[in-house]
């Protein structure tokens, strides 16, 4: 009597544990990928629910395993699609992040000054001979440092008209304001904003030894374009930069133009 009041309590509690596993991402509204640990934590409490049940005490120990198996694959089958979409959703909607380096030179950079290139053209400012970049009439300064062997970008970009400030990048983690912005699009080491009137105005990539920037910089409130880190050939005064990634970025998150030519 008591080793079934025993079996009773563990399959009550492996219920109320798949019950609070499952709902519990949906009530709490967390990121995707701690969702999918709470749902497979939920999972494994069904999973141990089934093996236990005692409807099936006389079935083969394989035969279950198999059944089991059989069950979480038609499971990751089903939920994919739907999970993979909202993770697409989560990425593509948020407005802020962190850019880090992703390609690897094989190389050792950690003894190397810090720099800025501007897009791809050559152009480089060293931070241990040239002086930190600035633009004092219609900008903000720009900084590059590099900590822990990372090179990290300090920067802002504002708005002509308000002059408020539309994206906003501390040490390579950048937030980008959705009311002065029309879309933006990134991976782990690259970042493009476009501003509310569709330009694409500021591109970064994170190198191993240097960041790479173009950026358009306001004159002033009401002003037209006042210069800015802009690569020959990269850049349309109406159109604003070519653009590094495919629009609009709730359906294309993260995908590049042209693959061949990254920037």
């Amino acid at each position: 009597m008591r080793v079934v009041k025993k079996k009773q309590a563990e399959q009550y509690w492996d219920i109320a544990m798949a019950i609070a596993f499952t709902c519990g991402p949906f009530g709490f509204g967390v990121p995707i990928k701690y969702a999918c640990i709470s749902w497979v934590a939920a999972w494994l409490a069904i999973t141990h629910l089934l093996w236990n049940l005692e409807a099936l005490s006389h079935v083969d120990r394989g035969i279950k395993v198999t059944f089991i198996v059989l069950l979480t694959v038609l499971l990751v089958w089903v939920s994919y699609p739907p999970i993979h979409a909202a993770y697409y959703r989560e990425k593509s909607g948020a407005m802020s992040g962190d850019l880090e380096t992703v390609v690897n030179d094989g190389k050792d950079h950690t003894s190397d000054p810090p720099r800025l290139q501007i897009g791809t053209s050559g152009v480089i400012f060293r931070w241990d001979k040239d002086p930190p970049v600035e633009y004092a009439n219609y900008s903000d300064p720009i900084k590059v440092e590099r900590v822990n062997g990372q090179v990290l970008l300090t920067m802002k970009l504002r708005d002509q008209d308000t002059g408020n400030v539309i994206v906003s990048i501390d040490k390579n983690h950048w937030m980008v304001s959705k009311a002065l912005s029309w879309d933006k699009n990134y991976n782990d080491d690259t970042l493009e904003v476009k501003d509310a009137k569709e330009r694409v105005i500021l591109q970064i990539r994170v190198l191993p030894n240097a960041v790479q920037v173009q950026a358009e910089f306001q004159q002033g409130r009401g002003d037209v374009n006042g210069g800015g880190l802009i690569q020959q050939g990269y850049y349309d005064r109406k159109k604003g930069f070519k653009s590094l990634f495919i629009y609009p970025s709730e359906l294309h998150w993260a995908e590049i133009a042209d693959p061949k030519q990254p920037w």
